[in-house]
């Protein structure tokens, strides 16, 4: 939007949670240094209270509201469908699982941030059939090992450039 500003509902500040959000601001800066995002934390499952933060987010100029709220992003959801705003949406592909319920509510769904722990874990299984495990140490998995990804929604289609596209 022309004001360039966007909103992220989070669940409680902890590291999991954060990781998140500064996934996305990092993101929201790479691809543009001047946006503004604002961010709350709704500190319990509470959907009345995320839907609240959200509808704040939006009559403040946010277009775009990612949560990251367990199932009170249900409420985020709620208000991006009541703004005729959007969301991105959070572990699963959510606006597969409300196109038959709530088809307005998933067409308000940009993309969902998508976790892939069974990508990870089918890694891991691959590893150790190899002896390729590195005991006592870690490593992060992310878009490149494609243990994090995206949904690419009807509306992520339609809505998103092509020059977006391709720096996702």
């Amino acid at each position: 939007n022309a004001e360039k500003v966007v909103g992220n509902v989070l669940m409680m500040d902890m590291a999991v949670i954060n990781d998140f959000m500064v996934g996305f601001i990092e993101g929201c800066r790479y691809a543009d240094p001047d946006v503004k995002v604002n961010t709350a934390y709704i500190g319990a499952v509470d959907a009345a209270k995320a839907k609240d933060m959200a509808m704040s987010m939006y009559q403040s100029g946010s277009d775009i509201v990612f949560q990251v709220a367990a199932s009170a992003g249900l409420g985020v959801i709620e208000a991006g469908k009541e703004q005729g705003r959007y969301v991105i949406g959070v572990d699963q592909d959510q606006a597969m699982v409300l196109m038959e319920t709530d088809p307005d509510a998933a067409n308000r769904i940009l993309t969902s941030v998508l976790k892939r722990v069974d990508v990870a874990v089918y890694r891991m299984i691959e590893m150790l059939q190899k002896g390729e495990v590195p005991w006592g140490s870690s490593e992060a998995l992310g878009m490149e090992e494609e243990c994090v990804g995206i949904a690419k929604t009807d509306v992520y289609q339609q809505l998103v450039t092509d020059e977006v596209k391709a720096m996702v």
